[in-house]
């Protein structure tokens, strides 16, 4: 992430197996993690899971945005 944030280049954070948790357990993880990168700046967080799907179309956009830049 230093790398990325030095050299100005764009990035996502992306949070997977959220199928995993549950709603309460997700936002409190949500809160960690925005602790934790509190002194970067991704583009964008996304919440993933392949199993029901969750942040797939989101996922797959904001790949596509990046690569259109």
């Amino acid at each position: 992430l230093s790398f990325m944030e030095y050299n100005n280049l764009p990035y996502i954070i992306i949070l997977t197996k959220v199928d995993k948790l549950n709603a309460t357990e997700l936002k409190k993880r949500r809160t960690e993690i925005k602790n934790e990168l509190e002194n970067y700046h991704p583009e964008r967080m996304i919440e993933f899971s392949s199993s029901n799907k969750t942040g797939v179309r989101e996922l797959r956009e904001t790949i596509c945005s990046f690569t259109e830049e």
